[in-house]
């Protein structure tokens, strides 16, 4: 399989304090974290951070673009250990870009490893 950008994230799990939610999640994936259980919150807003680092490393060297985390929209399957991400602002590139990627994430000692591929 040949892919024509990579983008790798490794993060401690639940490393990611809770006050950094807003500058991470969109409105959206916050209302998503808010549903879950404390316990989980942490390790999932973890996940929401990997994930976009992995998209931004993965896109940027397309677009040369510079990307707000809250650009990024997630919806995320753990138990399948992928996500999908979408544009949460418009931008046809970006938009393109997003829907051609492979999103990839699993926990692993003590770490989530997020992946993608375009």
């Amino acid at each position: 399989m040949e892919a024509s950008s990579l983008g790798l994230d490794l993060e401690r799990d639940g490393n990611v304090a809770g006050d950094l939610e807003g500058l991470i999640c969109t409105a959206r994936e916050r209302e998503w974290l808010a549903a879950k259980p404390p316990a989980a919150r942490d390790r999932l807003r973890t996940l929401f951070f990997s994930a976009k680092e992995a998209v931004y490393k993965c896109q940027y060297p397309v677009t040369r673009r510079g990307l707000d985390f809250r650009d990024l929209e997630l919806e995320v399957d753990p138990e399948a250990g992928r996500f999908q991400v979408r544009p949460a602002v418009a931008d046809a590139q970006l938009s393109d870009i997003t829907r051609r990627m492979a999103c990839r994430m699993m926990w692993s000692r003590g770490f989530v490893v997020t992946g993608v591929r375009l």
